[in-house]
């Protein structure tokens, strides 16, 4: 029993649209031990109750319009996509605000029937855990349940009720019980926006007293949630939209409605479904509303807060300008000149530094991706003009290394082919910039990471292309050409894989190939029909450096630098064979599992490697 369970899942094709809160596996290691899993019928449990409660739900809602469930929203991947580019993300989550309009119907109840303190204690808590049971139990709903239960506690004592006292009470017993709960981003970002909320709310809406009463009490609230989590997303994400703080003054006074007929949709549906279906009728009204916002608000021209994620001093300083701001907040006190002037002094660098990530490179410059098993590449040339080469599997890495470069607008968006690892960070991708272009090979549509691509470039409503060998495009001073397929494949021992575009990107004599994951078939018309265009200084590996590859296409190529972007996998990927045959062929090999990032760049003649680690 003292091994470690190690893994990680795969959506099924038959995935609904929505994930039941606290039931989700994510491709990391687990990293506890078997002796663990003793726990696993507790949650069985548990997960079976949000799951009976969540699948009734679904039912009172198209499958493809957002839906809510127990105060919460679920929407389809590509609004999903929209609202973590717009910042309202938190609201398909289940929270504190969730809880509260759950508990203060039956406390109100409670009140009324004249129950003793200990009757009224009882029912809180029996309503908490009730709550806790339905919604699957999420970092975010635990932190509230347990802040819930402190709060009755002292209405019992009679004690007084401090959020700040009640929430690190709650964390500490939450902390006590379940020490993991420390590496949850999810928790940490719970903890995080009830600390803002908590210190800063009050007296921020004192400082807004001169709007209405309601809206002051929102924006304050919004504004100090987004203060307290802000250093921790640009922490883990390096990125903050700017659109977040009024999407979510925009959106407040849809949420409450949307929230309450969740709650009453839930609780009536599962008893009476022809009740929960006209509740669900009149919840698209507020549904619909956040939907078009979080559209339009997705294309935004306010620029993001970016830094290049994982960044201590970056975590600190946000840190330390949060604290500022609290004080100045909760204190009243006046701005010193020298506190402004400083201020003015470091925005500038900020702003410089911004620019700098985002100006065009004096040459090109091809940064392949560390995104794990996939394919993601970033070329820039020195006129400006960006195009990205698939966007790998994950929904946020791709947007985030993009925003830490800098890169505000994309030329042109290639999706090789319709695996998921290929395309499963485009449609946040084209969320989040806007994009002249994207091709593909139009080969086929069956794999619901792909379906979740067209349906993004559709909402995008971006030009769309299925090029075959021969077409060329020029973009500025980027020549894009097209060596493959000259038709869709079928029969072949992956027919997605051979369906897969291959480019040559050529400037000003520099010339990358990208051949996707093209397998023996595919390079073996290249070789025959295209054997003149295929000389490149840098190659992008075909097929994760798989023994899928004919060693005549490595010899054609003749590249000085191969980059193989791989992750951990069942595959062997890349086989030792390929790595051979690619030094023989006199090729430097990088590995984006061992390098990270690999950025690639032409300066009078050579092509210069610099790696992230």
């Amino acid at each position: 029993m003292g091994g470690r369970a190690r893994g990680c899942t795969e959506p099924s094709s038959s995935a609904p649209t929505f994930a039941i809160a606290g039931t989700r596996l994510f491709c990391r290691p687990i990293g506890s031990t078997i002796a663990a899993l003793r726990r696993a019928s507790c949650v069985a449990w548990r997960t079976a109750c949000a799951g009976r409660s969540v699948s009734r739900c679904n039912e009172f809602f198209p499958r493809e319009k957002p839906g809510c469930s127990w105060g919460s929203l679920w929407v389809t991947p590509p609004g999903s996509t929209r609202f973590r580019a717009t910042g309202l993300s938190h609201l398909t989550a289940v929270s504190g605000e969730n809880l509260a309009m759950f508990t203060a119907p039956i406390l109100g109840a409670a009140m009324l029937l004249r129950l003793g303190r200990s009757a009224r204690l009882l029912v809180g808590v029996a309503a908490v855990v009730f709550f806790v049971l339905l919604t699957g139990g999420e970092p975010s709903v635990l932190r509230a349940a347990a802040m819930a239960g402190l709060t009755l506690l002292a209405v019992f004592l009679g004690r007084p009720r401090s959020p700040p006292a009640i929430l690190a009470g709650a964390v500490l017993l939450l902390l006590g019980n379940n020490p993991t709960l420390v590496y949850s981003i999810g928790f940490r970002l719970s903890v995080a926006a009830t600390a803002g909320i908590a210190v800063l709310a009050g007296p921020l809406g004192e400082r807004l007293r001169w709007l209405p009463r309601g809206l002051a009490l929102a924006a304050g609230t919004t504004i100090a949630a987004q203060a307290g989590v802000t250093p921790l997303l640009l922490y883990h994400f390096g990125v903050v939209p700017l659109v977040s703080v009024p999407a979510n003054l925009l959106a407040f006074p849809a949420v409450g409605p949307a929230m309450i007929l969740g709650l009453l949709g839930a609780a009536l549906g599962t008893v009476a479904h022809p009740v929960g279906v006209i509740i669900g009728a009149l919840a698209r009204l507020p549904l619909g509303y956040l939907e078009g916002l979080a559209q339009r608000l997705a294309r935004s021209p306010l620029p993001s807060v970016t830094s290049a994620g994982g960044q201590l001093p970056e975590l600190l300083v946000g840190l330390f300008v949060l604290g500022g701001l609290a004080w100045w907040v909760r204190t009243g006190a006046r701005l010193h000149r020298r506190a402004v002037a400083v201020v003015l002094l470091v925005l500038p660098l900020f702003v410089w530094s911004s620019a700098v990530r985002s100006g065009a490179p004096s040459t090109l410059t091809v940064t392949f991706f560390d995104v794990g098993q996939g394919d993601a590449a970033l070329v820039r040339s020195p006129a400006g003009a960006s195009i990205l080469i698939d966007g790998g599997p994950d929904p946020d890495l791709v947007v985030r290394k993009l925003a830490a470069l800098g890169v505000r607008r994309l030329d042109l968006i290639v999706a090789t082919h319709q695996h998921a690892d290929h395309v499963g960070g485009l449609p946040s991708v084209l969320a989040r910039f806007p994009v002249g272009l994207v091709l593909d090979p139009g080969c086929r549509d069956d794999a619901p990471a792909y379906a979740a691509f067209l349906s993004a470039v559709r909402s995008a409503g971006v030009s769309f292309r299925h090029p075959r060998s021969g077409a060329s495009f020029l973009l500025s001073d980027v020549s894009v050409q097209v060596l493959g397929p000259e038709r869709c494949f079928d029969g072949t021992n992956s027919d997605p894989n051979n369906d897969s575009l291959v480019l040559r990107v050529v400037v000003a004599g520099s010339a990358v190939l990208f051949p996707g994951d093209a397998e023996q078939p595919n390079q073996g018309d290249l070789l025959r029909d295209e054997i003149a265009l295929l000389p490149a200084q840098v190659l992008k590996v075909p097929h994760h450096g798989g023994a899928t590859s004919n060693p005549s296409f490595f010899k054609v190529v003749h590249a000085g630098v191969a980059v193989v972007s791989v992750g951990p996998n069942r595959y062997g990927h890349p086989v030792a064979s390929v790595l051979e045959e690619l030094a023989r062929d006199g090729m430097r090999v990088f590995r984006t599992d061992r390098s990270g990032d690999v950025t690639v760049s032409f300066r009078r003649g050579d092509v210069l490697v610099d790696t992230e680690t």
